[in-house]
């Protein structure tokens, strides 16, 4: 069986066009392969299914991204940070497919295209972590040391991608290659470790406090995350692994572990799992099914006498007893979940009962803990922009816009 040279997206076999889409569903030994263009590196078949998946990687990460920018729930500040991490992450796995596919070898000026910000996502998986437990926090300037080095390697690639073709050659001969590729892959990975170990430590004390004298929504939003963060360091380990081998090898034995067949799959895809990790567990978020669980919720129900009450009454239970509304992730399918009814008897109960839909309780809600936290000596020395988000609204506009229209 022969490949050979196609339009881009098509793969020819023996003189047959195929869509590469149909790969999938192929099942026929490819012994040799010869896909000149525009893919030159892209050889046998465990390459094309490992570049669609990076593929479906890049566009779920920057698809979500956008939602993430463009949504009005939960906080603004937590949705911008992960909507960027997700944005510099896909491009990030962009680099990755570019240099898997073969696309920088025939145009390699093309390398210096900036796309690589791998220094930013620790900070900003921290900062989105950070803006979700703490609603109300708000960057101060001591923060701006968590963007310096981001800032750097960022800068460092726009100046050099705009400097012109023989800048570029002497910056790769003399600085990149003997000496920032390492020092910029050991900073990724310290970076990296460094903020998910700030990020788990964020986490369990907000946890602690949440299981002393917090509501049901903030534990169990604090174990969703913890479990996102644990997971996220498994994959990091094994992205890092194949980091730390390669380096060593290379380095220290003179072996080229490019060379072995399958080698580099282990890094594209182990950066594309974390990748699809965070965009899954955004997708969650943005659907209102990420916490609590079954067995979670199970045990809320046996400890708290107050769920027991009659169904129709739960919806407003969870207001009353567990403040459900100052979640600002509070969405109709997670408040169904909590009832143990369907989002359908839901939003029936609140239009019979209170003559107003889920959205508009939840806003009269806010509005009334908002008003009560006011004269709350316990929120004497806040300003009422952070008793706002507190209280679950989205931002301080939304909390304006409420206190107008209210």
């Amino acid at each position: 069986m022969f490949l050979n040279e196609a339009p881009l997206g098509i793969l020819c076999v023996d003189g047959v066009q195929y869509p590469l889409v149909f790969l999938f569903l192929s099942f026929f030994p490819v012994s040799e392969i010869q896909y000149l263009t525009p893919f030159p590196i892209i050889q046998s078949m465990a390459d094309v299914i490992v570049s669609l998946i990076l593929v479906l990687a890049i566009l779920a990460g920057w698809a979500l991204g956008w939602v993430f920018f463009l949504r009005r729930r939960g906080n603004r500040k937590a949705n911008i940070q992960f909507g960027l991490l997700l944005a510099l992450f896909s491009l990030c796995v962009l680099d990755n497919l570019l240099v898997h596919a073969g696309i920088f070898y025939p145009y390699q000026e093309k390398y210096f295209v900036p796309i690589w910000y791998t220094w930013s996502l620790g900070p900003l998986l921290f900062f989105s972590i950070k803006f979700t437990l703490y609603p109300a926090y708000e960057f101060r300037f001591t923060d701006a040391k968590h963007f310096i080095l981001p800032l750097a390697q960022a800068s460092f690639y726009w100046i050099l991608f705009a400097s012109g073709p023989n800048s570029q050659e002497q910056v790769w001969d003399h600085f990149i290659a003997p000496f920032f590729k390492t020092f910029e892959g050991i900073g990724t990975v310290i970076l990296l470790f460094t903020y998910l170990a700030l990020s788990y430590r964020y986490v369990k004390y907000k946890q602690a406090v949440a299981r002393r004298k917090g509501h049901f929504w903030e534990y169990s939003k604090s174990i969703w995350l913890q479990w996102t963060l644990k997971f996220l360091f498994v994959l990091a380990v094994v992205n890092t692994s194949y980091i730390v081998m390669d380096f060593v090898v290379y380095n220290f034995l003179g072996w080229n572990l490019y060379s072995v067949k399958g080698f580099s799959y282990l890094g594209d895809l182990s950066f594309a799992a974390m990748l699809l990790w965070l965009t899954g567990r955004g997708a969650q978020y943005v659907l209102g099914v990420a916490y609590p669980t079954d067995k979670q919720l199970n045990a809320f129900y046996t400890q708290n006498a107050w769920t027991q009450v009659d169904p129709d009454d739960r919806p407003f239970a969870w207001f009353e007893h567990d403040a459900a509304h100052r979640d600002p992730e509070l969405h109709l399918r997670r408040l169904a979940f909590l009832c143990r009814l369907s989002s359908r008897q839901v939003r029936k109960l609140f239009r019979e009962k209170t003559g107003m839909d889920f959205e508009n309780f939840c806003l009269n809600k806010r509005l009334e803990s908002y008003q009560a936290a006011l004269g709350d000596p316990r929120f004497r020395n806040q300003p009422p922009k952070a008793i706002g988000l507190q209280m679950g609204f989205f931002s301080h506009a939304s909390l304006l816009k409420a206190l107008k229209k209210g």
